[in-house]
């Protein structure tokens, strides 16, 4: 048999109706078959409550609520039912999450005149209310949930606060607008009024009668008595505004009040009066229309544009600037909207503006554009802010117009200039630069500045320490001392050296400096044009040496063609004759330097060489025989034996061999070895020479030129061996000399261009660090760079640096150093705890400080130390042998 349930709640009623259909089966309660009776009768008793009722109920506080309680959600429009009232109420879970934890812990409480937001007519207003909650308790007697009734009593609330404000007001009334009260009889004859006389400072004398008067300033007088008179004689009430006497001589306004107090028979019984004092009012008012007169007057004249709107758009107020800015009249600007004399596209956020104004009451600016007659568009920025008129007036908006035409057109020439000046420091090839002159903080680097000094802009942006630690430490006080120069207003121009940190090589940079000032003749920035002049220096310095090795070259070939010239002479018989050999020889000389000047230092064929001495005096090829391999000469060689053939190929023209058509020159030459190193052996023989006539004693004393660089150069020069001989057939010569290199006279090998010189940094003479690990731990940034640098540059691989134990502590904890430099004192004073890690991990070390040596502990006696200052070279070297030695 299956058992059925009559629907439950059984009451009546939207929100019985709204539980029967609701899905708790989806909520924390569940289905609403199995929830307890206890929880079934209170929501019964809610249904049926005339009151408000709302009821929470388990740990996620699932709401319940009777129809009048849906009265108060009604136009919030939540969806309160079944839900957890800390989701629902999240924003005011602060107001009672604290009465819903003490009604769950068993406690219940009435909270009276509580204050909540209740939205009604669609507008957000107080109201209080009488709140009472309680523990609702399930059939195990634990509480299962809060029962909250509501009464509101915000009639009540507001009639009492009306209440309080009256009585408040009177009081205020009788405590502080009255300063004087007095009374006369019917015929209006004054009492004493002693409140009077001390508000007046008049004494009983001067009081009495009409003597009052004599208060009353003497321009207001005449007014006073006249309506104190018409009233009196007509039974009317006295209300005057005028100035009365204060005691220390001076005049206050009062507001003079008196009627009549009737008897039973309506007949005047006495005249009741009071004085307020208005005197501060009045000097408000008098204040407030000179403050207006002056606003108005700065309206008027004021250098921007000036409205105010109302809060629909239109122009309630404008002055002639706004006028000009929008290009019409007073007349027709007051019958638009600033809607109509806006750009279309400006108009949302100019709407945007008004409403941040309004909610915020803060001032809200934009820059807009404005349309006038004629079409054209006019840029100015809108300051907008809301003018509260006071209780019962309208709020109105101030709007402040400034005309941007020429800021505009300023801030579009500063932006071409901005960008024409980017567009010169890209492509410059020197880096451009600008610092802060106060704190030397860099503002902008070209991007030129990565090719000088190997690293981009942004590694610049920041004080002097990275521009200065690529400076080489000779050059880099002076370097400074120039920037502080610039800072103090001078332009200055210089040289200095740095390691390139992106390849460490050394380059020579020209920095010029100049300083910028601002509108007061103060240097503000400093402006700098960084050049690397490397290949100029380094071209200027070779030029030098070039220019003194072609000196000295030439001064040699002068001087060789003297000594020939003098030779030439001592043998020749005649001028003409002295012309002819002197000729040759120069000739051949000639033809030594163009042999030796066709590439720099070259070797010299034999074969060609002989060839070109011999066929050009020979009268036919078969007056020739040239054999032997074809040795390469060395410029010095080649120099002595292409003169020495021209000797003999001359003479044998003249009176050997080639000066008969049958005679013939027959040349050989073969490589020898000899004292360990191969030598030339170079045989010259004529046959079929014409007789020659005896020489003379005197020609026999005398050695001729061929003879003298045959016999004597060779020997000298080369040294080998040389013999000539005249026989009957002609010439014999005999030449021998080793193979060995020597430069000439003649060629044309240059020095080697100079590098840049490092200074201190520079580590090409020492020792090799490739492949060490060392650990730098100093705190000078300067000294712990150069140091960094020093060793990099002989090819070390540096760990750190580090500028403090920590720090060094830090490395080692990642990677094993194969040595390590230590600074002893690290900030607080000497410390050797790093030493003796080191000492324990076995990693060798040196220390280098400004200590003595009795600053050093007794177990580190033996570690070497370099005592500041000292040549970087020197830690190389210590590092080279520590390595070395492990």
């Amino acid at each position: 048999m299956t058992q059925t349930y009559d629907p439950w709640p059984i009451t009546s009623g939207e929100m019985a109706e709204r539980i029967r259909s609701f899905d708790w089966a989806s909520t924390p309660l569940g289905p609403i078959e199995r929830w307890p009776q206890s929880l079934k009768t209170i929501v019964d008793l809610m249904l049926v409550s005339p009151s408000m009722m709302s009821l929470v109920w388990g740990p996620d506080a699932i709401h319940l609520y009777n129809d009048r309680f849906t009265d108060l959600l009604r136009e919030h429009d939540v969806s309160a039912l079944g839900q957890s009232a800390y989701e629902t109420f999240a924003r005011s879970r602060d107001v009672f999450e604290a009465d819903i934890a003490a009604g769950m812990a068993g406690r219940s409480s009435r909270l009276p005149a509580q204050l909540y937001p209740v939205l009604r007519h669609g507008r957000l207003e107080e109201a209080w209310f009488d709140v009472e909650y309680a523990p609702v308790r399930d059939e195990a007697g634990a509480v299962g949930g809060v029962l909250w009734t509501l009464k509101e009593t915000t009639a009540q609330h507001l009639a009492e606060q009306a209440l309080r404000a009256s009585e408040t007001r009177h009081r205020l009334l009788i405590e502080s607008w009255t300063q004087a009260v007095w009374e006369t009889g019917p015929d209006g004859v004054l009492a004493d009024s002693p409140s009077w006389r001390a508000y007046t400072g008049q004494t009983l004398e001067e009081w009495r009668g009409d003597s009052w008067l004599n208060a009353v300033h003497p321009d207001d007088r005449a007014l006073g008595e006249q309506q104190w008179r018409e009233a009196i004689a007509t039974c009317g009430l006295v209300n005057a505004e005028l100035r009365l006497r204060a005691p220390d001589g001076g005049w206050l306004w009062t507001n003079v009040r008196a009627a009549p107090v009737l008897d039973a028979t309506g007949n005047i019984e006495k005249w009741a009066g009071m004085n307020v004092d208005i005197d501060a009012r009045r000097r408000a008012e008098t204040a407030l229309r000179q403050s207006e007169e002056r606003l108005a007057a700065i309206f008027s004249n004021a250098a921007v544009g000036l409205s105010e709107l109302a809060l629909d758009g239109r122009f309630l107020r404008v002055n002639d600037e706004i006028c000009r800015i929008l290009g019409r009249s007073r007349e027709e600007v007051l019958r638009l909207t600033i809607g109509d004399v806006t750009f279309p596209e400006d108009l949302p956020p100019s709407l945007a503006a008004v409403s941040r104004a309004l909610r915020s009451g803060e001032t809200a600016s934009l820059d807009k554009r404005y349309l006038r007659p004629d079409g054209s568009v006019v840029w100015a920025n809108s300051r907008l802010r809301p003018l509260h008129h006071g209780t019962g007036q309208s709020s109105t908006l101030l709007a402040v117009t400034a005309d941007l035409t020429e800021r505009r057109a300023a801030g579009e020439r500063l932006r071409e200039s901005e960008e024409r000046f980017r567009q010169f420091a890209d492509a410059a090839s020197g880096a451009l630069w600008v610092r802060d002159a106060a704190t030397l903080q860099m503002e902008y680097v070209s991007p030129a500045v990565t090719r000088i000094y190997g690293v981009g802009p942004d590694a610049f942006l920041n004080g002097v320490e990275t521009w200065a630690s690529a400076i080489i430490p000779e050059d880099r006080k002076a370097a400074l001392e120039h920037l502080e120069q610039a800072r103090r207003g001078e332009a200055i121009v210089h040289e200095f050296r740095i390691q390139r940190l992106s390849d460490s090589s050394f380059r020579w940079i020209r920095n010029t400096e100049f300083p910028l000032f601002d509108t007061n003749g103060r240097v503000q920035r400093i402006g700098g044009i960084a050049e690397d002049v490397t290949e100029a220096r380094l071209a200027a310095e070779h030029t030098s040496v070039l220019l003194a090795e072609l000196q000295h070259r030439v001064r040699n070939i002068m001087a060789m063609i003297r000594s020939i010239a003098a030779r030439t002479s001592e043998r020749a018989a005649s001028v003409p004759d002295y012309a002819e050999l002197l000729m040759g020889r120069l000739l051949a000389l000639a033809r030594v330097q163009a042999l030796l000047t066709r590439a720099v230092n070259v070797s010299v064929g034999i074969t060609a060489l002989v060839h070109d001495e011999v066929s050009v005096q020979a009268q036919h090829e078969r007056q020739y025989d040239l054999a032997g391999p074809d040795v390469a000469l060395s410029p010095k060689a080649a120099e002595v034996l292409i003169l020495a053939v021209h000797e003999l190929a001359t003479n044998a023209l003249k009176y050997g061999a080639l000066s008969a058509v049958d005679g013939k020159v027959t040349v050989r030459w073969s490589v020898v070895e000899k004292r360990g190193s191969p030598w030339l052996v170079f045989e010259w023989t004529e046959d079929g020479a014409p007789e020659r006539p005896q020489p003379t004693q005197d020609a026999l004393r005398r050695r001729g030129f061929g003879s003298e660089l045959i016999e004597a150069r060779v020997p000298y020069e080369l040294r080998g061996r040389g013999k000539l001989t005249i026989e009957p057939g002609g010439t014999r010569c005999h030449l021998e000399f080793p193979l060995k290199e020597g430069t000439s006279i003649l060629g044309t090998s240059a020095p080697q261009r100079t590098a840049v010189f490092g200074g201190t940094l520079d580590m090409k003479s020492e020792p090799d660090l490739t492949g060490c690990r060392v650990l730098v731990v100093e705190d000078d940034f300067y000294l712990a760079t150069d140091t960094a640098r020093a060793l990099a540059g002989a090819g070390a691989e540096v760990i750190g640096p580090c500028a403090s134990e920590e720090d060094a502590r830090a490395e080692l904890d990642d990677q094993q150093p194969d040595a390590a430099v230590v600074d002893i004192n690290l900030g607080p004073g000497p410390s050797f705890k790093l030493a003796e890690t080191l000492k324990d991990r076995g990693i060798p070390f040196v220390f280098m400080t400004g200590y003595d040596a009795e600053v050093i502990p007794a177990e580190f006696a033996g570690v070497e130390r370099l005592e500041k200052p000292f040549q970087f070279r020197q830690i190389v070297g210590v590092v080279a042998k520590l390595t070395t030695a492990v």
